[in-house]
């Protein structure tokens, strides 16, 4: 398994992992470098394992990124020509989106090409002088240009 020695997190959970795998009886060998060795072989493809963290846009074509069998992102080179199929039709589709995203997360999930340890939570903080604020999953700023400016609340002064 590479891991990047620059994430402390990474390392100590690929320890755990490690120790956690020794109790069932299972070798995995932690090889640790700096980040652009480890850059360059996961760009390569030169691992069996990788301990790694992404960010995807949650729709068809973000999954493409990271799933279809060209992705830019795709660096465990998982291929699957049916995904890419389903990913193209899930893009492409005006009605039943949905169904055809569903069935390419099926595709993918059934396949297991990885498994995620966890998931971050983001908490945002906006001022209340913006209105029309809505945060989308999928990116915190795309519906920015929806904001707006509302009226100042009047300050009080601590002699009112």
């Amino acid at each position: 398994m590479i891991v990047p020695t620059t994430s402390p997190i990474r390392m100590s959970m690929s320890q755990m992992a490690q120790q956690q795998l020794r109790a069932l009886g299972v070798k995995l060998v932690l090889d640790q470098m700096d980040y652009p060795v480890y850059s360059e072989r996961r760009n390569a493809g030169r691992f069996d394992i990788e301990f790694a963290s992404t960010a995807q846009d949650p729709s068809p074509s973000g999954l493409t990124q990271g799933w279809s069998c060209q992705g830019r992102t795709n660096f465990g080179r998982y291929c699957d020509p049916v995904v890419d199929s389903l990913l193209d039709a899930a893009v492409l589709a005006d009605e039943g989106a949905r169904q055809a995203w569903q069935a390419v997360l099926r595709r993918i999930e059934d396949d297991a090409p990885a498994v995620f340890v966890y998931s971050l939570s983001y908490l945002y903080a906006v001022n209340r002088r913006f209105t029309n604020v809505r945060i989308r999953p999928e990116s915190a700023w795309l519906g920015l240009r929806e904001w707006t400016i509302g009226a100042q609340a009047p300050r009080h002064s601590e002699g009112n």
